[in-house]
C-alpha cells in the first residue's frame, strides 16, 4: 500500500498468466507447451502497427510546408503562379486544369522553393522512390501531382544523375575495345596465292551403299583451301 500511495497506480501494468511464456516453466508444461514458450504468446507476433501513424505524419508533413514557404518564398511568385493561401495555411497555385475531373492537389499544386532541403527530400522519397527509379518525367509527374516546384525539371534531373541506383542500372560493366587493325595481307597489294590458310576438318566417317544390308564404312578427312587476297578457295 505504501508502494503505491507514492508511486502511483499509473505506473503499474498487469501481464495475464496465459500472456506470460515465463509463467509457463514454474506450472510444469507438456511438450505441446515448448513452442509457445520459445516464441511467446500470439499478440506478440502479430501484425505490426506503424511507428509513426499516418496522421502524425501528414501534420509534420504540413508544419514542414508552412515553415519551408516562410523561409523561402519570394514576391515574384505571387503574380506569376497566382498564389492563394488554403484553409490550412499552405501557398498553392492556380493552374489550367480548374475544370478537370482530379484531385484538389492535383489542380492546386503546393508551391515549394527549388533551394531548400526539404524540396529535395519531396523529390527524392515521394516522387522519385514511388515511380520505382522510372527516370526524369515519371518523377515530373508523379512529383506535380501534388507539389509544383519552380524550375522543377532541373532539380529532378540534378537528383537523378545523383542517384545511385539509376546510375547502378544506366551504366555499362565495361567498354568495348577498339577494333584491331586489319592485317597486312589485307591492305598491301601483292600476287594471288602468296598467303593462303588451310581448314582442316576430319576424319569424318563415311558409309557406302545406304540401301544395302552390308554396313560399309570408311573415314576421309576435308581440308578447305583458300587465299587471303581474294576469295577464290578449293576444298580436297
Amino acid at each position: 500500500m505504501e508502494i503505491r500511495e507514492k508511486i502511483g497506480e499509473q505506473c503499474w501494468n498487469h501481464c495475464r498468466g496465459e500472456d506470460n511464456p515465463a509463467d509457463l516453466p514454474s506450472r510444469g508444461i507438456l511438450k505441446n507447451g515448448v513452442t509457445e514458450y520459445c516464441t511467446g504468446p500470439e499478440g506478440r507476433n502479430g501484425k505490426k502497427s506503424p511507428v509513426v501513424s499516418e496522421e502524425l505524419r501528414s501534420r509534420a508533413e504540413l508544419l514542414w510546408i508552412q515553415e519551408t514557404q516562410q523561409r523561402r518564398m519570394k514576391k515574384e511568385w505571387m503574380p506569376q503562379f497566382r498564389l492563394f493561401l488554403d484553409d490550412q495555411g499552405v501557398w498553392r497555385c492556380k493552374e489550367r486544369l480548374e475544370n478537370a475531373k482530379l484531385s484538389y492537389s492535383t489542380c492546386y499544386p503546393i508551391i515549394l522553393p527549388k533551394d531548400h532541403h526539404f524540396s529535395l527530400l519531396i523529390v527524392l522519397q515521394r516522387a522519385h522512390h514511388r515511380v520505382s527509379h522510372s527516370g526524369l518525367k515519371d518523377t515530373l509527374t508523379e512529383l506535380r501531382s501534388r507539389f509544383w516546384i519552380p524550375q522543377g525539371r532541373s532539380l529532378v534531373r540534378q537528383i537523378i544523375n545523383r542517384c545511385v541506383v539509376c546510375r547502378r542500372y544506366a551504366s555499362s560493366s565495361y567498354k568495348a575495345p577498339s577494333p584491331p587493325l586489319l592485317p597486312d595481307y589485307r591492305v598491301r597489294e601483292t600476287t594471288p596465292f602468296s598467303a593462303i590458310g588451310v581448314d582442316y576438318a576430319g576424319p569424318l566417317v563415311i558409309k557406302h551403299h545406304a540401301h544395302s544390308p552390308y554396313h560399309i564404312t570408311h573415314k576421309q578427312d576435308q581440308g578447305i583451301q583458300n587465299t587471303h587476297t581474294t576469295h577464290s578457295g578449293k576444298t580436297w
